[in-house]
């Protein structure tokens, strides 16, 4: 009897093939959108730029995305304590593994390296469930930080709208309805699959059962201190070269910018992150020097915060038998 051919989409050379061909493509796309950055930027304004901005700038925004780091670390304990973790790692090895976690996450491709591994090494908090359990918390931490980062957006920009961005005011309505949705199907959406379509009752009871609510609700609001602390911390970058930009606008241009890093367009949301800011902050009256200028720099703060995880790797083993 003939073997069957094996299906494409469960042929893993076929499979390899369009992941290399897929980052090509990215890659294609990420030099294109540089090359588009210094059409509109010269490298002798860039650099003239990026000299005014002091070190002590540099420090305390970098202090500040630390600190947003430090609120990430509550936001996971907290969400432990929503679904039912059984116990939990001390805090500071939680901030040790989170640290670590935003190493692989910003290092290597795909930005999910980090959480994968940070949910095995906390899969024993869940006896029963286990990894599947410590898996769904981190698919629910990323879920109630795009919701934060939504809710302090449009918060921000319906108090204090911003005349210089065009439809900002809708789409932040638009915002806020998206968090809620996101915040209420994590909620309810095992409780209600039920009643859904067949497609949409097998996604729905895919998400995790929520045992307690009071920590899901401060796990956002820990979200949003987190896009806030990387927001004032950026802001301080661009307002060392500029005093067109305010704290309010920042805090709504900055989470909108660094969410295009999501989009994945480009290598590791290079490009797309440093076009956003230019096209944003123009909107504002920055000139598209000091945006770019800002946004390298800020990025520059990130690897180093980041790279402290790579630190923090070296330590020792991620498996603690005194977990309380």
């Amino acid at each position: 009897m003939p073997l069957e051919p094996v299906p494409a989409e469960v042929d893993p050379v076929r499979k390899a093939r369009r992941a290399r061909l897929w980052f090509f493509v990215r890659l294609a796309i990420t030099i294109a959108t540089f090359w588009l950055l210094f059409y509109l930027v010269s490298v002798e304004d860039l650099i003239a730029a990026a000299k005014r901005i002091p070190v002590k700038a540099m420090a305390l925004c970098i202090l500040l995305v630390l600190l947003g780091q430090f609120a990430g670390v509550q936001r996971f304990q907290l969400l432990l304590d929503a679904y039912g973790a059984d116990h939990k790692p001390r805090w500071v090895e939680s901030l040790r593994l989170f640290l670590v976690a935003a190493f692989y996450n910003t290092y290597l491709p795909g930005a999910v390296a980090g959480d994968v591994l940070r949910a095995v090494a906390v899969r024993k908090c869940f006896v029963q469930n286990g990894l599947t359990g410590a898996l769904a918390v981190g698919f629910v931490e990323r879920v109630t930080g795009v919701a934060g980062m939504l809710i302090l957006t449009a918060s921000v920009a319906v108090m204090r709208p911003i005349p210089g961005i065009r439809g900002l005011l809708p789409f932040s309505l638009l915002g806020l309805v998206i968090a809620g949705g996101a915040i209420g199907a994590i909620v309810v959406g095992r409780r209600v699959s039920r009643f859904l379509p067949a497609r949409l009752a097998t996604l729905a009871n895919g998400l995790p059962l929520l045992h307690r609510y009071q920590p899901l609700a401060w796990a956002v609001m820990a979200a949003m201190v987190t896009h806030a602390c990387t927001a004032v911390g950026f802001h301080v970058l661009i307002s060392s070269l500029t005093k067109n930009a305010s704290l309010a606008e920042s805090l709504v241009i900055v989470p909108l910018a660094c969410s295009a890093m999501y989009i994945p367009a480009t290598v590791a949301g290079a490009g797309t992150r440093d076009a956003a800011f230019v096209l944003l902050y123009r909107g504002v009256g920055v000139s598209a020097a000091d945006a770019l200028a800002m946004s390298l720099a800020a990025l520059l703060c990130t690897l180093l915060v980041a790279g402290l995880g790579g630190i923090a790797n070296l330590v020792g083993p991620y498996e603690r038998s005194d977990q309380a």
